[in-house]
């Protein structure tokens, strides 16, 4: 099955094993513009968030 091999090529990365209730996930993949990446960025500043992992793929910039 091809989706099963995709899976295997993207990495879920947590930084710390942390305990979460109803956590929320902000995620700005980049695009045209960079648009989602800079509006993420600036919800992450102004929120004062931690980031606490990444995906990471060799099919993402």
């Amino acid at each position: 099955m091809e989706g099963h091999d995709l899976a295997r090529e993207i990495l879920l990365v947590e930084k710390e094993g942390i305990s979460l209730n109803n956590p929320v996930l902000i995620e700005g993949f980049p695009g045209v513009g960079l648009v989602a990446s800079i509006a993420t960025g600036f919800l992450v500043e102004e929120l004062k968030l931690e980031e606490i992992g990444y995906v990471f793929s060799k099919y993402l910039p």
